[in-house]
């Protein structure tokens, strides 16, 4: 639901936009059509989330054990989604990826605090031998091993 903020820059003339019968707005038309006018929108601005999931793990699957930085996985996704990704949206698709790779990161990030009762897919590491890759096992235990030295060095 939007808030009171977003509600005031919407700033909706419904006068122009709701569908009338016998001189009265039709609330289930003017709905219906607002709905199928937002789905054909976001078909045409978004990437559907499940594509950019399965595009993301066929590329780790193409190239198992290996770390990406953000940019470059981004470019391979692009390139693999090449038939999905309309021309001048892939600024938009790259954010989008981000987006979800950034939000399976927290999950993971949260599991390895114990915040939640399962990780992410993928974990965004940073410095040496860091970028993007996939949540392993024995990626969870050098991240559990060093939020452990964290919270040590932290109690001391």
């Amino acid at each position: 639901m939007a808030n009171n903020e977003d509600r005031a820059v919407l700033n909706v003339n419904w006068s122009n936009i709701a569908l009338k019968s016998g001189g009265v707005i039709d609330r289930a038309a003017t709905l219906e059509m607002l709905a199928e006018d937002l789905d054909e929108h976001i078909a045409t601005h978004e990437m559907p989330r499940e594509k950019i999931a399965a595009a993301v793990a066929a590329v780790y699957e193409a190239n198992p054990k290996t770390s990406f930085d953000l940019g470059s996985l981004s470019t391979r996704i692009i390139t693999y989604m090449k038939d999905d990704v309309k021309p001048g949206t892939e600024s938009k698709v790259a954010k989008q990826l981000a987006d979800y790779v950034r939000s399976e990161s927290a999950q993971t990030t949260a599991f390895v605090k114990g915040e939640v009762e399962q990780p992410g897919l993928y974990v965004i590491r940073k410095g040496a031998g860091g970028g993007v890759s996939v949540c392993t096992d024995s990626v969870l235990g050098e991240l559990k091993k060093a939020h452990a030295a964290k919270l040590a060095k932290a109690a001391s």
